[in-house]
């Protein structure tokens, strides 16, 4: 699991929903898509410091600037390691906001030129982070 630490500084409510603008670091901020309001659970406050948890294998790796997706959050960063396995592999990603961990089907490393020190995106869908205390 890929556990990143930072403080709520927006939280925007639609009838159940919630989106929460967590920042990670000066420069990054997240997005993260709850199924519960901000008027009614008190932890989703401004200023609260919260764990935003994902898990491996809900991690995008893109290569290339000209991504046009619909995904909220991006980060920058360099490969530090890959172990490759039969059918998945493990790719270690430094960035600005930490390392992050993701597992990718290992035919992808070849396909997208994967390699220790290749600079990537990575992309995380807003409905897949968790949010903890």
């Amino acid at each position: 699991m890929n556990v990143f630490t930072g403080k709520i500084i927006e939280v925007n409510d639609s009838g159940s929903l919630s989106v929460v603008k967590v920042r990670v670091t000066n420069t990054i901020d997240l997005l993260v898509l709850l199924v519960e309001s901000g008027q009614k659970a008190a932890y989703l406050q401004k200023g609260k410091s919260v764990n935003l948890l994902f898990k491996e294998t809900e991690v995008i790796i893109a290569t290339g600037k000209n991504l046009n997706v619909s995904i909220s959050n991006y980060l920058d960063g360099e490969i530090t390691s890959c172990e490759k396995g039969e059918l998945l592999s493990s790719v270690q990603v430094a960035t600005q906001a930490g390392q992050i961990t993701a597992v990718i089907p290992t035919m992808e490393i070849s396909r997208l030129e994967l390699s220790i020190n290749k600079k990537v995106t990575i992309l995380l869908k807003m409905n897949e982070i968790m949010l903890s205390l």
